[in-house]
C-alpha cells in the first residue's frame, strides 16, 4: 500500500519543523503516494524503517487506503510522476528543491553548493548552480538517489532549461557496454 503525507506532515515540511531529523525530512519530501513502505526502504535503506514508523506514529505519514479524504478531494498523487505544465514550473521551486536535497547531505561541499545556489544573482547563474548541484549529487551520492533528484528536477525546472538539464543528466550516467 503506498504511503502518503498527511496534512500535518505537509505543514511540518512547510514550517521546517525543527523536531524532524534531516532523514525524516527526506522521507517526507520523497513520500508522494507513489511508493510503498518497501519501495521507500529499497531507496533509502533498511535503516529508514525506524524513521518511517516514527513519522507514521506522529501522524505525518499514513497508508493510502487510510486516506479516503485525500482521494475524495482529488489531491492524491498520480502513481507515476507526470511533467508539470509550464505554469507549475519555476526557478523558485527548483531552488528550494535543490536546497532541501543538499541540506540532507551533511558534507562541507554540499553546504558550499547550497550557498552558491542561494546566492545566485541571475536566472542563468541559478541554473548553472542547479546543474552544479546535480553533478555534485551524481558524483557523491548513490546513482538511484541522483537519478530521482534529476527526474524531479525535470518536472519542475522551466521548460527553457530542460535541455541543459537533460544534457547534464545524460553526462552523469554511467556508460552501458
Amino acid at each position: 500500500m503506498p504511503l502518503v503525507k498527511t496534512e500535518p506532515g505537509r505543514e511540518a515540511l512547510q514550517k521546517r519543523d525543527r523536531t524532524l531529523s534531516p532523514r525524516e525530512r527526506q522521507i517526507l519530501v520523497i513520500t508522494d503516494g507513489s511508493r510503498t513502505r518497501g519501495q521507500l526502504l529499497e531507496l533509502l535503506g533498511l535503516s529508514a524503517a525506524t524513521q518511517i514508523d516514527h513519522l507514521m506514529q506522529l501522524g505525518f505519514l499514513q497508508n493510502m487506503e487510510r486516506a479516503p479524504a485525500l482521494l475524495s478531494h482529488g489531491s492524491a498523487p498520480a502513481p507515476a510522476p507526470t511533467p508539470l505544465p509550464e505554469a507549475r514550473r519555476s526557478l523558485v521551486a527548483t531552488k528550494v528543491y535543490c536546497t532541501d536535497m543538499l541540506q540532507l547531505i551533511r558534507e562541507p561541499e554540499a553546504a558550499a553548493v547550497m550557498r552558491a545556489i542561494q546566492s545566485s544573482a541571475s536566472e542563468a547563474e541559478l541554473m548553472d548552480k542547479v546543474l552544479l548541484c546535480l553533478r555534485y549529487l551524481q558524483e557523491n551520492t548513490a546513482a538511484s538517489y541522483a537519478s530521482k533528484v534529476a527526474a524531479r528536477l525535470a518536472e519542475i525546472v522551466p521548460l527553457q532549461y530542460c535541455e541543459s538539464l537533460a544534457e547534464c543528466t545524460a553526462a552523469g550516467q554511467p556508460a552501458h557496454h
